[in-house]
């Protein structure tokens, strides 16, 4: 009799290790920014965690992986120019992602949840805004991508 583990067992070890090599690569300093920080941070997480806190005068964007990880990014201190959009890109396989963004950011959930969620726990803006806010627009926040069997959390 002949063992039928063995195929499946080595299938699954060439999966992950190429996904191991997709997240290492990813993360690479030089491509499309550094992956410390600056105005486009890269924060990967395979079976472990990232954080990191952005304060930079022109942020454009970032790019999150989270594989049964996790990812929390600070953007309270970050700006976006008044009218301007910045995007994050989001791949979550069974992980999550946290993205803390500044008060009166509009934040635009694009990303396709697949048996996962999208979750936005900030707290309601003030009724009362001044004039100048209404007729500037508030700088935008565009998330994008694929969460499966995880979530997004967008918190204040």
């Amino acid at each position: 009799m002949t063992d039928q583990r063995g195929p499946a067992r080595a299938t699954w070890i060439v999966i992950g290790m190429v996904l191991l090599g997709v997240v290492i690569l990813a993360n690479l300093p030089g491509r499309n920014g550094s992956a410390s920080g600056g105005d486009h941070p890269r924060l990967a997480a395979l079976m472990g965690s990232a954080q990191r806190t952005s304060d930079t005068k022109a942020f454009t964007g970032a790019e999150m992986t989270a594989m049964m990880g996790s990812c929390a990014l600070d953007l309270t201190h970050a700006q976006i120019a008044s009218g301007g959009e910045a995007t994050i890109d989001i791949f979550a396989m069974m992980g999550s992602v946290t993205i803390r963004v500044p008060d009166g950011w509009t934040v635009d959930t694009r990303a396709l949840p697949v048996m996962g969620g999208i979750r936005d726990d900030r707290w309601p803006a003030p009724a009362a805004a001044s004039e100048a806010a209404t007729v500037a627009q508030p700088p935008r926040l565009v998330l994008r991508g694929l969460v499966m069997m995880g979530s997004i959390f967008i918190k204040s």
